[in-house]
């Protein structure tokens, strides 16, 4: 199907919930909707459902913003809404560690769909490229790169730990579908990209 009146309103939804938030990277300041949309782009140029492209483009809407699950359930129903639960990470009060390792149990578990996977892996495959597309762009205009790396709020050796642990619970879920292959080499690709510039950084 060309068009799908039920994309256009994830399309609607997710920017109207995200309106005025802006991405961390200060040194070229987006609108948040822009991550999100690429997230889905990747999942839907993949081959994946429809319902993985709407979960990926309100993937961060329950987290980041003050909507509801149930809204999102009301509005495109319980395939999508469990998908999104299982990508958001439990509220920030708890502590930066203990929301990594219950997101990667999330991942982990095998009564969750495969999407959430694959999902994952756009979410931060974009996240790894954009990082390193900053820190090129600081070095190349002569400035620090203390405001690309301020993002990281444990520092970027924990960072590149989570995700490569997101990278090992991928490649440990047997039900992956084919369709999500090339992002798993691109989610490869990007992560050794990311340590190299940090490398050259540090």
């Amino acid at each position: 199907m060309l068009y799908s009146p039920t994309l256009d309103r994830a399309v609607r939804f997710a920017s109207a919930a995200h309106e005025g938030q802006r991405r961390k990277d200060r040194t070229q300041p987006t609108p948040l909707i822009a991550h999100p949309v690429m997230v889905a782009l990747l999942v839907q140029r993949c081959g994946l459902p429809e319902r993985a492209v709407i979960a990926a483009l309100l993937h961060d809407v329950v987290e980041d913003t003050e909507t509801p699950l149930e809204a999102i359930r009301e509005a495109f129903g319980p395939e999508v809404a469990a998908l999104v639960a299982a990508l958001t990470e439990p509220p920030k009060p708890m502590p930066w560690e203990a929301r990594k390792e219950a997101y990667l149990a999330s991942l982990r578990r095998l009564d969750h769909p495969p999407e959430v996977v694959a999902v994952s892996l756009a979410d931060k495959l974009h996240n790894m490229r954009s990082m390193v597309e900053s820190l090129e762009r600081a070095a190349a205009e002569g400035r620090s790169v203390e405001s690309v790396l301020s993002v990281f709020s444990r520092g970027p050796a924990l960072s590149l730990g989570f995700y490569r642990r997101v990278l090992a619970a991928a490649e440990g879920r047997v039900d992956l579908p084919p369709e999500a292959a090339p992002l798993l080499g691109a989610y490869r690709e990007a992560l050794a990209a990311l340590e190299a510039a940090l490398g050259e950084v540090g």
